[in-house]
């Protein structure tokens, strides 16, 4: 039994976890941006770095994985920081109990960098996981999850944009005042409106 534990764990540490590994320049958001926004997102989205896992992440792999996003993060300190590590687990399967080893590591990582980790794409399963861990509702500066990667990647170019003062924040106007140049009617556009359900998007 050994022996065959052995073997599986050498022949799946070599699957190959990365699926993908793309810089923001090569994966941009779906908001509709000024250009000047377009082209401040060209010179930084380089600092966003996108990684899409697969398969089941055990110790083995989660070793191979911390190496990895070591020596890229060193790498990229001549060149120019990474600030913004984004992890898509859309297609991960599943991850062993050696996950908050490397979670903490992995944060580690990323305060020494000076970076944010971005977690993304988890299903209900694995969500469970990281909650039966304690790791899902943790207070950290440097960790935030999203639903979608659209979201995560949505709200690190917006902190690029923020540090350069070219994402202003506009007030909200209410949706009546908002119909109101294509409904002129009151009644009528009180009564859309009640069809409307308030959704939070997040930023």
């Amino acid at each position: 039994i050994l022996i065959s534990v052995g073997v599986f764990i050498t022949e799946y540490s070599r699957v190959r976890v990365i699926k993908n590994e793309l810089h923001g320049s090569q994966v941009l958001s779906y908001v509709e941006r000024p250009r000047e926004q377009h082209q401040a997102l060209s010179e930084l989205s380089s600092r966003i770095l996108i990684f899409k896992l697969q398969g089941y992440i055990f110790f083995g792999s989660t070793f191979n994985l911390l190496q990895h996003f070591t020596r890229r993060l060193r790498e990229r300190d001549d060149t120019g920081p990474i600030q913004y590590l984004v992890h898509d687990f859309g297609a991960v399967q599943g991850f062993d109990s050696t996950l908050e080893f490397g979670f903490y590591r992995l944060l580690r990582l990323v305060r020494a960098h000076d970076a944010q980790l971005v977690l993304t794409g988890f299903s209900r399963k694995l969500r469970a996981q990281l909650e039966r861990a304690g790791l899902a509702d943790m207070s950290e500066p440097n960790l935030h999850f999203y639903d979608r990667i659209e979201y995560a990647i949505e709200w690190c170019e917006n902190q690029l944009l923020s540090s350069q003062g070219l994402l202003v924040e506009h007030p909200s106007i209410p949706l009546q005042e908002t119909l109101g140049d294509i409904l002129p009617d009151r009644q009528k556009r009180d009564a859309l409106v009640g069809y409307f359900e308030r959704d939070e998007v997040p930023q």
